[in-house]
């Protein structure tokens, strides 16, 4: 019925009135929650508005049929991935706007965040946001500097320069300071290579544990029969970013 309708319109006041009838027809399906009836009827009004509506007339509608697909688009189903895709990209986008009054200890907790999401996904990270990570992550490491060289050297710190000044072996850290730096050093690398690539079995390939390790880790993967060619490239790529560190 719809499509001989169409047919018929001969004027722009004819397919004005058409369109209108049918942006109704929508709200009524969009209030009752028919997904399959909404998607129908906006499909239909797309050519309309394309072709058949007066340029004022499509100037007037252009917000509405962008409201429409906005709400179509919203009752699409989500998958998990999807979820944390938009809350990374979210955050990724509340730290630019923040850039100028971000903290430091908020930068931190907020690329800790990131990684808890990351660690969610089935699918790999977009090349942008990634990009974008990584971006944050050296403005995270370059402020720790920076903060860490105005502050100058802990007492303890002296007195353990003292001590190697008198020839005194400096204390070792126990375990749980070691852990403890870990757990603050880790998100730091979180979209880097392991470290741990770089430590070899005696014929020069992957170690038995690097498989393990990823996979303690969250990282995603490896084919067995492309696990040896991601590993030299992962090695080659830790040379190359820790080069001029």
């Amino acid at each position: 019925m719809r499509k001989r309708h169409e047919q018929s319109v001969t004027t722009p006041s004819e397919a004005r009135e058409l369109f209108d009838r049918m942006a109704d027809e929508f709200r009524a399906a969009r209030d009752a929650g028919d997904l399959a009836l909404a998607k129908r009827v906006r499909s239909g009004m797309g050519p309309l508005y394309a072709l058949r509506l007066s340029p004022r007339d499509r100037e007037a509608v252009t917000g509405l049929m962008r409201e429409f697909k906005q709400w179509v688009r919203d009752q699409e189903p989500r998958t998990p991935a999807d979820a944390s895709l938009r809350a990374l990209g979210a955050l990724i986008q509340d730290l630019g706007t923040r850039r100028a009054t971000l903290t430091t200890a908020e930068l931190e907790s907020r690329l800790a965040g990131a990684d808890r999401l990351r660690r969610g996904l089935s699918v790999p990270l977009p090349d942008a946001q990634k990009k974008a990570l990584r971006r944050w992550r050296g403005n995270l490491r370059h402020r720790q500097r920076e903060e860490s060289r105005s502050a100058g050297p802990r007492s303890d710190e002296k007195a353990t320069g003292a001590a190697s000044d008198r020839g005194a072996e400096a204390p070792r850290l126990d375990r749980e300071a070691v852990v403890a730096l870990v757990d603050r050093i880790r998100p730091l690398l979180q979209d880097e290579p392991l470290l741990s690539a770089l430590v070899a079995g005696a014929d020069l390939s992957p170690h038995g544990l690097y498989r393990h390790i990823r996979f303690s880790h969250g990282r995603e993967r490896v084919p067995d029969a492309s696990l040896e060619i991601h590993w030299r490239m992962e090695v080659l790529e830790l040379f190359q970013l820790w080069r001029h560190r």
